[in-house]
């Protein structure tokens, strides 16, 4: 597995989740607007600070159902990661979730 480009850690941030440190880092380690970022979690901390940061935010059912991923502020869910494929167009990358 390649080494991702920006690998953020709780020992990176003052405050971990629910505070959306971690993740306002790592849009600004890549020089990205937050509300441009997709971020895929499956606590309710993890949505939390993903919301906090501004970021959009799809709950992974893991533990949680849908209803309870919701409530935390998750915009859609995922059964699991098998469901989400990505693909590169050309500087932006389309996400599709197939949960037919």
């Amino acid at each position: 597995m390649p080494v991702p480009a920006v690998f953020v850690t709780p020992v990176d941030v003052a405050n971990g989740k629910p505070a959306p440190d971690g993740y306002k880092l790592a849009a600004r380690q890549l020089s990205a607007d937050p509300a441009k970022c997709l971020v895929f979690e499956d606590a309710v901390a993890g949505i939390r600070a993903g919301v906090a940061a501004g970021a959009v935010v799809v709950g992974v059912r893991t533990h949680l159902s849908a209803e309870q991923l919701r409530a935390a502020g998750a915009q859609c869910t995922v059964a699991d990661m098998s469901k989400v494929s990505v693909d590169r167009r050309g500087d932006s990358l389309l996400v599709t979730i197939d949960e037919q």
